[in-house]
């Protein structure tokens, strides 16, 4: 996966909408603008080595553990992972993309991860 793809599945993610709550007056300038800031954090995606997920009561651990995640954007410590066969998104932390922790949630919206 390229940079360009990972904008492609991102944007595809945004044209479906989103379950994510957003307390601000005006939801839709706030979608625009966190959809303005999350490309402008995506990067050139590579693999993505999970250490842990926080929390297990759902199936993204089985999922990781057949699967070779990519992350395709990151700030701070923040990174969003992204699982190819599945076409989901995955928010995990750490300091570099072989030293996560995932938060143990995923799902086709970018936004909600």
């Amino acid at each position: 996966m390229t940079r360009d793809q990972a904008l492609e599945v991102i944007r595809a993610s945004f044209a479906r909408g989103t379950a994510s709550p957003i307390f601000e007056a005006d939801r839709d300038a706030a979608v625009q603008r966190l959809a303005s800031e999350l490309e402008g954090a995506i990067i050139e995606p590579v693999p993505a080595k999970v250490l842990g997920v926080a929390y297990h009561d759902t199936s993204l651990a089985q999922i990781l553990a057949a699967e070779s995640p990519l992350v395709v954007a990151h700030e701070g410590m923040n990174w969003l992972g992204y699982l190819p066969s599945h076409g989901e998104f995955f928010l995990a932390y750490g300091s570099g993309p072989t030293q996560l922790n995932a938060l143990g949630f995923h799902s086709p919206d970018a936004f909600a991860e």
